[in-house]
Parts: C-alpha cells; sequence; structure tokens
C-alpha cells in the first residue's frame, strides 16, 4: 500500500505533531514495510481471517511428559541470592 503526503499529513494531524520533511518520509517507508508484513502474516495464516492464533504455526504441541526435577543446591547454587533454601529477591511492595 502506498501513503500519500495527504495521509501522511492527516497522521500527523490525529497525532498532533508537525514532522520535518525527511521524517514523512522514512514514516512513509516505514508505514508501507509494515503494512507489507501484515499483508504476509495475513497470506501465511491458514483459516479464517484474523482467527489464526500461534497452534496454527505449530505442527503439533509437544507431549508433556514428567522429567526429573533439578536438586535444590543445583538451583538454589544459580540464584543471585538465596536464603534458609528459598530464593531471596528484593521488595516490590514498599511498606509505608
Amino acid at each position: 500500500m502506498d501513503f500519500s503526503a495527504s495521509d501522511i499529513e492527516r497522521l500527523e494531524e490525529l497525532a498532533r505533531i508537525d514532522l520535518e520533511p525527511a521524517e514523512r518520509s522514512r514514516l512513509t517507508l516505514q508505514l508501507a514495510r509494515i503494512v507489507a508484513f501484515v499483508r504476509a502474516l495475513q497470506d501465511a495464516s491458514p483459516g479464517e481471517q484474523g482467527l489464526a492464533g500461534p497452534e496454527a504455526f505449530c505442527a503439533s504441541p509437544a507431549e508433556d511428559l514428567p522429567h526429573e526435577c533439578l536438586e535444590r543446591r543445583e538451583v538454589l547454587a544459580a540464584a543471585p541470592a538465596h536464603e534458609d533454601g528459598l530464593f531471596r529477591v528484593p521488595p516490590v511492595i514498599e511498606a509505608e
């Protein structure tokens, strides 16, 4: 899809920005590339338009099989900080 100067001017108006001529040229090229990419995705997606999810691109899901767990000491050795057999993390909520 080609974008006209009036399309870019309309986008500037909607975004309430003023672009320099070089920025307009770059934006026009970027928008064209984005639209081309989205069209390529649409062409590649099987099924109905807009309904393809990640499962459409997988041959089949991997079988969920139990595996041996890592030893606690191995996991804690890789942690940035640990204490009393647990991960130590910085507080995310400050007390008042």
